[in-house]
């Protein structure tokens, strides 16, 4: 049985916890004796949100499980700390440290698995894409009904300048220079789109489809749009019904966008859209909607 602890940088460790069925206390007490209720794994989350006071640790990180079992299954929790009571294999009850771990966001900020448009949202990400530009974007569409020429990321002003992924005719489409038909069938699976202008090589995961003929790709004079594509100057078109899980924007290599959809809360208003990790001021790196509706909210990352 392992428990998957969260960390600050995104990353994940899994830790070996029993080999078999393990409980844990679903009470839990700062500096004091647990009496020892104990139900399934299942309900480790719930019992850290009662004793993580932190509400974007709770969300971002949950918390992590230190498995270093104290000298007597009795011993108290330490002064100052908090911790779960574990009852392992040997049928013996073992403490274990909860730590909260730093949220990788601004407070107020909570990471989402996605958010989903329905046909009238967009995003300017205000990433111009050069001949030395990069795109990697996990999305997926929800639909298809009626969604030809529809975009899930492009800037598509220029002829030579159009840079981006969508659908068209039942097929996956790429904008690379001009438009081109994919070999992969449109569906609404999760995929990651690339395009990679150094290279001159698009991709769905891990199929890559090298351009018909040498693309006439130049320096892009428009920026990026999420959900659609950049029609003309400041005018989206093209929306797609569509999922975005992540988008990443690199310039010569160096990861410039690293945008995570989120949602900020502040009071009674909710807000949706994508944050940039890549930009180090809070004040600038929220993206929101800049067509009409809401975005639909995807589950929160635990």
């Amino acid at each position: 049985m392992t428990i998957t602890t969260l960390l600050s940088s995104g990353a994940s460790v899994v830790t070996t916890i029993a080999t078999n069925a393990i409980k844990i206390a679903t009470t839990a007490y700062n500096s004091a004796r647990f009496s020892p209720v104990v139900t399934e794994l299942n309900d480790t989350i719930a019992t850290i949100r009662l004793v993580v006071t932190n509400t974007i640790n709770q969300t971002k990180a949950i918390a992590d499980l230190q498995a270093t079992k104290q000298t007597r299954p009795d011993e108290t929790c330490p002064a100052g700390k908090k911790c779960l009571l574990v009852e392992d294999n040997d049928g013996q009850p073992h403490w274990y440290e909860i730590i909260e771990s730093a949220s990788r966001l601004p407070d107020g900020f909570t990471e989402l698995q996605y958010i989903e448009s329905t046909g009238t949202q967009y995003i300017d990400t205000g990433f111009i894409p050069t001949v030395r530009s990069k795109a990697v974007v996990e999305a997926q569409y929800t639909t298809l009904n009626g969604s030809n020429n529809t975009f899930l990321f492009a800037t598509t002003v220029s002829a030579q300048a159009r840079f981006g992924w969508g659908i068209y005719d039942g097929r996956f489409i790429y904008n690379f220079g001009g438009w081109t038909y994919s070999s992969v069938v449109q569906d609404t699976n999760r995929h990651v789109f690339t395009i990679d202008a150094i290279s001159k090589k698009v991709s769905i995961d891990s199929t890559t489809i090298t351009p018909e003929t040498n693309p006439t790709f130049s320096d892009a004079s428009t920026s990026i749009y999420l959900f659609a594509r950049q029609t003309s100057t400041n005018v989206a078109g093209g929306y797609a019904f569509a999922k975005i899980y992540s988008a990443k924007f690199y310039e010569n290599d160096t990861l410039v966008h690293d945008f995570i959809p989120v949602k900020y809360v502040s009071g009674n208003t909710t807000t949706y859209g994508m944050y940039d990790l890549a930009d180090t001021n809070p004040a600038t790196a929220f993206y929101t909607n800049k067509g009409t509706g809401t975005f639909v909210e995807g589950p929160e990352v635990q």
